[in-house]
């Protein structure tokens, strides 16, 4: 159960391999939807927080592109679902 403000964590994060559930990933692809720039790839789901919508936090591989594209191996992303509309990019930062 979420508690306003609160996250609640995906427990398979603490597993050898963590789980994408399709809505998660459904969500993520949904955000990135015409983003232009660099390519995100969702490695995991790391946990959600309920506010006036849902924020979701996930790792994710960048990748620059650009004419030799450069990757950083990982990213942490928040996206925000807001009730009533589509996902939104809050955070990108580099771990």
């Amino acid at each position: 159960m979420n508690k306003f403000g609160g996250w609640s964590f995906n427990p398979t994060v603490n597993k050898n391999i963590p789980a994408m559930q399709v809505e998660h990933l459904d969500i993520f692809n949904q955000a990135f939807e015409g983003f232009d720039g660099a390519g995100y790839e969702p490695l995991m789901h790391l946990g959600q927080q309920l506010v006036s919508g849902m924020n979701h936090s996930f790792i994710a591989k960048q990748s620059l592109l650009t004419s030799s594209p450069e990757h950083i191996a990982v990213v942490k992303v928040t996206i925000y679902v807001p009730l009533d509309a589509a996902p939104v990019i809050t955070a990108i930062e580099a771990i």
